[in-house]
């Protein structure tokens, strides 16, 4: 892996805060707190590395493509404590594969295309996952739909330094997530979007900010290879 050269993105502070992708797509968390999600995306980074022969190369889409082998990689100057990933978090309903929702959520980490890579590259120690409730609010142009998005909870893990698949429990009481999901719904309401009708089945998404890592022997960036669920 090559060294940092081009930070790509910056973490904009607001009310909570925003996640902007740069050239690694548009699925994202905007102004006042409003995530974007394209239909291509399947998760997005305040902060992405971006290789010179290949932009694309650790883009955040790498964490869900069922290959250990590829993985994203955090752009900042430094390890990348603070940055964030973002991505749906399968619910009840919804999930064709997971009909009860998530309860596991398994992580690769680190950069597992080969064992001297992993310990090259920095590797997540610490961190947090943010649920958050996102209440639809219409679909823009390009295929991308908004939604705004209310915290629902927060749970910090922590990983082993291993190449190995590690579970996570989330923990998740879905029944009081989507409870809270139609008070959210409400609000939004009344806060005059215009809110998509119905009782929709997507609407549960995972904030992942790394706190800490197990610092590479060659390189200051910090990988995830994989994230699924079960």
């Amino acid at each position: 892996m090559s060294l940092k050269k081009i930070i790509v993105s910056i973490i904009v502070i607001i009310t909570l805060y925003s996640i902007v992708i740069g050239n690694t797509g548009r699925y994202n968390l905007i102004k006042n707190n409003i995530l974007t999600i394209c239909e291509w995306e399947n998760a997005g980074a305040t902060s992405t590395l971006i290789d010179s022969k290949d932009a694309t190369r650790y883009e955040p889409n790498k964490i869900f493509d069922g290959d250990i082998k590829t993985a994203w990689a955090e752009g900042d100057k430094g390890p990348g404590i603070g940055v964030k990933v973002v991505f749906e978090i399968p619910t009840p309903g919804y999930s064709t594969n997971l009909s009860n929702g998530a309860k596991i959520m398994n992580i690769v980490n680190g950069l597992a295309y080969s064992k001297q890579l992993f310990y090259s590259n920095n590797r997540i120690k610490d961190l947090t996952l943010e649920y958050y409730v996102g209440v639809d609010i219409g679909e823009e142009e390009n295929n991308c739909s908004r939604y705004v998005l209310y915290l629902y909870d927060t749970k910090s893990y922590t990983l082993k330094d291993t190449m190995d698949k590690q579970s996570l429990n989330l923990n998740i009481n879905f029944e009081k997530a989507k409870n809270f999901w139609k008070q959210s719904r409400d609000i939004a309401r009344k806060k005059g979007y215009k809110v998509f009708e119905g009782d929709y089945g997507r609407y549960l998404f995972g904030v992942l900010t790394i706190k800490s890592i197990y610092k590479g022997t060659k390189y200051d960036d910090t990988c995830i290879s994989e994230i699924s669920f079960e």
